[in-house]
């Protein structure tokens, strides 16, 4: 897997003697891919920005199954606005069901498999913590 500014995710098979990706999935201007995890078992890709997760299935590309927005709190008072050159962290849990996405000093964790169950792109935050 590989991102860029562009917004481009390139799905590679390594295997492959072709020297061309197997899937891209492209994020809407002007988001720049800062970040992507695989889930544990292959079948998701979790994109980040610096202010939103996009989660697609891998091989059903067309639409994100889940996504996450930052929202009114996201900044602790003390954090400002975040830098251009913050970039977020971004992972699962063992089991595929939580996201977590970091940057700076906040943390965001998310159920990613409760927004697909009930039908809704937006997942909801899980927890959530700001550094002072």
């Amino acid at each position: 897997m590989s991102g860029g500014e562009d917004g481009a995710v390139l799905v590679w098979n390594v295997r492959s003697p072709e020297n061309k990706p197997k899937y891209t999935i492209t994020m809407p201007p002007p988001f720049a891919v800062n970040n992507l995890s695989v889930s544990p078992d292959g079948a998701s890709i979790a994109v980040a920005t610096h202010d939103r997760i996009l989660v697609w299935k891998i091989g059903d590309h067309a639409m994100p199954k889940a996504s996450w927005v930052s929202q009114p709190g996201w900044q602790s008072p003390n954090s400002g606005t975040d830098t251009e050159d913050a970039v977020p962290c971004l992972g699962w849990d063992s089991d595929g069901q939580r996201l977590v996405y970091g940057l700076e000093n906040r943390v965001s964790c998310s159920d990613v498999c409760q927004s697909v169950r009930a039908s809704t792109n937006s997942m909801v935050p899980a927890c959530r913590y700001s550094a002072p």
